[in-house]
């Protein structure tokens, strides 16, 4: 019996949505804050973040754009024998099809980075392959939560590793990676 989930494109347009008006109301923030702050270099350190809160708000809308002209969902299916990744968005994520006896190995790594006070992480997951090349899966345009659909694959019998590394130790081992471009992925 094939293990399946699901996730539709216009449930991505909402969390989008609210990702967005999170911003909106950041930035309305900072400026409400600005009229009441009297120091230049505070002006300055505003204007930067209003930049970078525009930089993201125009990214998150340019997404919200493209899940709201996407019709369908996102549907990953994993039979006896293949692994089956639909999308809805192709700009965004590409489907593809592989059968399981060609994934030698999935890899969650958790790559951290930043000082004592100050910790970002950012999630990264790879399927490698028999052949020595590897697939990058973007955990935010694949629609379903990734980590799911390895965490089943595991059940399947294809070796699974998560792991948390440091960015600096990380970087030179990804280096090491033969990343198949999405446009060449197994359809």
């Amino acid at each position: 019996m094939p293990i399946i989930f699901e996730k539709s494109a216009i449930t991505s347009m909402w969390l989008k949505l609210a990702y967005l008006m999170m911003v909106i109301i950041v930035c309305g923030a900072l400026v409400v804050a600005g009229w009441f702050i009297d120091d230049f270099f505070a002006w300055i350190v505003i204007g930067l973040f209003l930049l970078i809160g525009a930089a993201v708000g125009i990214a998150t809308f340019r997404d919200m754009l493209i899940y709201s002209r996407a019709r369908g969902k996102w549907r990953v299916e994993i039979n006896s024998d293949e692994l089956i990744w639909q999308s809805p968005v192709q700009e965004l994520f590409q489907s593809f099809r592989i059968k399981l006896d060609e994934i030698e190995l999935l890899q969650f790594v958790l790559v951290k980075s930043g000082g004592t006070k100050s910790r970002t992480s950012k999630r990264e997951f790879f399927i490698h392959l028999r052949d020595g090349r590897t697939m990058q899966i973007p955990s935010q345009e694949g629609g379903v939560w990734v980590n799911d659909v390895f965490k089943a694959l595991k059940k399947q019998g294809i070796g699974y590793e998560h792991q948390s590394m440091r960015s600096e130790k990380f970087h030179p081992q990804r280096k090491s990676f033969v990343i198949i471009p999405m446009e060449d992925w197994p359809t």
